[in-house]
């Protein structure tokens, strides 16, 4: 089969799960021997081709699609939008340019605004038969078209964002499947045992629990010493002058504590591989993911991790993580002390990756396959 997979981002310094998942959706299409291309633009600059583990993709950037986002994140969708009003034409002309040379069978959108095409195209699927995959609904602003016009069938990476799209729509009609995002086999390579190192998993943001980590970090009960590690600077979205504010208060938070503050300047997509590496614990205190991309990642090495049950984390990490409530620092503090002190940051569990191999790529690029098959 020939699928073009289209989506606004498919760089090197983008930290999203959305992003990484597609990568890892893509390669495991490859894997299989599909042809894929992938139109896009150069948001977040170009992705290495060398750093997949099978055939290359073949990638169509629009000069013409936003290249920088705004400071403040909640003018990200405006200025999206903007984009595609003010370049239409010119958009346009370029994906008809891809769709004449690459010939797909199918199109595959990732995500309702991001994904592109239906703001761009009156309706591809009488063009190539178009699936849509869905990673998050907030709300029907997202869904801003006749989605039965544009689309023959809508996929979901979990059941959590499936109920939400029904309860927004519940008289489409279109053929919808749950398709989980995917982790390769590269990410099982857990190699040497880890070090007392706790990863932050997340953006630095309120809703992914970062104050509620914040206020634990004062309180956890450590004697040995132990370094946090946060993601931070570079993000192809918010400021990085806010990021600066916001760990100082981390270090303001340690200093009188054996835990030790590391800053990860270079976050490309492919480096949480090598963080996820090294380190023995991850903390995901967020208050919504609507999969929890971090939380395979770990649990594919080992790793321990303490999370909520938010959206599909509770369904992702059953049997696995260290449950605690949102906005409950003091659980969350106790949490981490109780699994510093009993050594869990220096070693691998390893129910993790049998776990983690429900979801390699190859096994969910084949159901994808079979869903946009049979969705015409």
């Amino acid at each position: 089969m020939r699928i073009l997979v289209c989506h606004l981002t498919f760089g090197t310094h983008l930290f999203g799960g959305v992003e990484r998942s597609m990568v890892n959706l893509v390669d495991g299409l490859l894997e299989l021997g599909h042809a894929v291309a992938i139109f896009t633009g150069r948001l977040g600059g170009e992705l290495d081709a060398a750093e997949f583990t099978s055939k290359t993709p073949r990638v169509y950037r629009s000069d013409h699609l936003i290249k920088e986002f705004p400071i403040d994140p909640s003018q990200i969708d405006d200025a999206i939008l903007n984009n595609y009003r003010d370049q239409r034409r010119e958009i346009r002309a370029d994906f008809d340019h891809s769709l004449r040379d690459f010939q797909p069978d199918r199109l595959l959108v990732i995500d309702p605004l991001w994904g592109i095409v239906h703001h761009i195209v009156d309706n591809p699927k009488r063009l190539v038969p178009t699936s849509l995959l869905v990673h998050m609904v907030i709300g029907r602003q997202y869904f801003d078209f006749d989605i039965e016009e544009k689309f023959d069938a809508v996929a979901f990476v979990s059941e959590d964002v499936s109920n939400k799209f029904r309860e927004l729509f519940p008289s489409c009609q279109l053929h919808q499947a749950v398709i989980p995002n995917s982790i390769r086999p590269v990410e099982f390579d857990a190699g040497s045992p880890p070090k007392a190192k706790i990863l932050f998993g997340g953006r630095l943001t309120i809703e992914k629990g970062f104050d509620d980590f914040l206020r634990a970090l004062r309180t956890v009960r450590s004697e040995q010493e132990a370094e946090i590690v946060f993601f931070g600077g570079r993000f192809h979205f918010g400021s990085n002058d806010r990021e600066k504010a916001l760990l100082q208060r981390v270090r303001n938070a340690l200093t009188e504590s054996k835990l030790k503050l590391r800053v990860e300047e270079e976050i490309g997509w492919d480096r949480v591989r090598t963080t996820m590496d090294e380190v023995g614990l991850v903390v995901i205190p967020s208050y919504y993911e609507s999969f929890g991309m971090i939380a395979l990642e770990a649990m594919a090495r080992g790793v321990s991790v303490i999370s909520t049950k938010s959206g599909n984390l509770g369904t992702l990490l059953n049997g696995y993580a260290h449950f605690v409530d949102t906005d409950a620092p003091e659980a969350l503090a106790k949490a981490m002390s109780t699994l510093i002190a009993r050594g869990d940051l220096i070693k691998r569990n390893p129910k993790g990756p049998v776990l983690a191999a429900n979801y390699r790529s190859t096994s969910v690029a084949e159901r994808l396959v079979t869903f946009i098959a049979h969705s015409i």
